[in-house]
């Protein structure tokens, strides 16, 4: 947990295009790797870090973040003191190779246009741009909401007489789509048919709501 708070979990730079917030509190990194520990008793959940050959230091990590009518879809992070040094796309190759050969087909992999450096670990990695999600959202909203897995936030529950205040929310799973979402509305396209669920996991017992 410390190596990944250390790493990357606290960086906001880093995690500016993940599925979730940066971390100001190692607690939080420890919650989110007990809820993946939880995860691993699925099949279909394959996440694996990122470490330095000569010092097993855990330096990022990549997974499928889920699945899209069948098709793996894979995510990623690298510590910021890492970029550019080729360690994403030599993890991704890894994983796509390891895909392939459990019998997928096809692999997706979903980045931000501005979002350079991932965009070009995909065109390495033999990656063919086939659709942009401002394009889905505005075209075809049901398919974003097909991908979408929900918002998943970590926090603690105050109900009131006619809302649920969350205090101390950390994001989970789901801020990249929130992000996409933030992204086209900034460019005028119309996200008010797009229906997002959310889950809300409290600090005091873990449980979801």
């Amino acid at each position: 947990a410390q190596d990944m708070f250390d790493n990357w979990a606290s960086d906001s730079a880093v995690t500016k295009y993940l599925t979730w917030n940066h971390q100001t509190d190692i607690n939080q990194t420890k919650e989110i790797l007990n809820i993946w520990i939880e995860q691993y008793q699925k099949p279909e959940r394959i996440n694996f870090a990122i470490t330095l050959k000569e010092t097993n230091e855990l330096i990022g990590g990549i997974d499928v973040v889920g699945y899209l009518e069948g098709i793996p879809v894979i995510g990623y992070v690298i510590s910021k003191k890492h970029w550019n040094k080729g360690f994403t796309t030599e993890a991704c190759k890894k994983l796509i190779e390891y895909l392939f050969s459990i019998g997928h087909k096809k692999i997706r992999i979903d980045a931000m246009v501005e979002n350079i450096a991932s965009n070009k670990v995909i065109q390495k990695c033999g990656g063919i741009l086939f659709d942009t999600v401002e394009d889905t959202i505005k075209n075809n909203p049901e398919r974003f909401e097909l991908y979408n897995n929900g918002l998943s936030i970590l926090g603690e529950i105050k109900p009131t007489a006619t809302s649920i205040i969350i205090k101390n929310p950390t994001i989970i799973n789901g801020q990249q789509s929130l992000y996409n979402l933030m992204y086209a509305k900034e460019k005028g396209i119309d996200i008010s048919k797009i229906i997002i669920p959310v889950f809300i996991k409290t600090l005091s017992d873990n449980k979801e709501r």
